[in-house]
């Protein structure tokens, strides 16, 4: 897709950038390209396991393609990080 094209473009410069890696998580998890989805919610969750926006949306992730084990194990680290953050996991 052209989003998934111009996320890879930025990328180029920030192999790193866990916000283009998240969001290519989730334009590929839009088109349905699980296996592209789940190699870019890892590499950000790896690149940056304090992006709190982006840590949302991988338990959402998980959570939507039935890794409900994998989810939990996230979610567990989220609220380690943030723990005055529980309200938003209810």
């Amino acid at each position: 897709s052209e989003a998934a094209a111009s996320l890879e473009k930025a990328l180029e410069h920030n192999p790193q950038a866990s916000p283009v890696l998240y969001s290519l998580g989730y334009v590929n998890q839009v088109l349905k390209d699980y296996n592209q989805a789940d190699k870019y919610f890892s590499r950000a969750y790896k690149a940056n396991p304090q992006d709190k926006p982006g840590l949302l949306q991988y338990i959402l992730y998980l959570n939507s393609r039935g890794r409900g084990e994998e989810s939990l194990e996230v979610c567990d680290q989220f609220l380690a990080k943030f723990p005055s953050d529980r309200e938003i996991l209810n």
